[in-house]
């Protein structure tokens, strides 16, 4: 299956009652036209781990002019509010 990206930039989360995992996909021109690159790192659904997944992501971004990026989520429940909270 071809994943197609139509933003430049950003972001998916996959919350879970212990964890989330995050994947920040972004167009690498080096790899073509249609070159994506997905980098993905899991994380603990507590205030500390969930304040060092926003770092992460910010990190591992390409430089931007506007830090403002596209963010989903997936989750069931509860769960998502902390990591709303955190990542708003």
């Amino acid at each position: 299956m071809a994943v197609r990206n139509r933003k430049p930039v950003c972001v998916g989360l996959d919350v879970h009652r212990n964890n989330v995992w995050a994947c920040v996909t972004f167009k690498d021109p080096a790899k073509g036209k249609d070159g994506l690159v997905f980098v993905t790192k899991k994380f603990e659904s507590n205030h500390t781990d969930l304040a060092s997944m926003c770092e992460w992501i910010y990190t591992t971004l390409p430089d931007l002019d506007d830090r403002a990026i596209d963010v989903y989520m997936e989750s069931t429940g509860k769960y998502s509010t902390p990591v709303f909270d955190v990542c708003e």
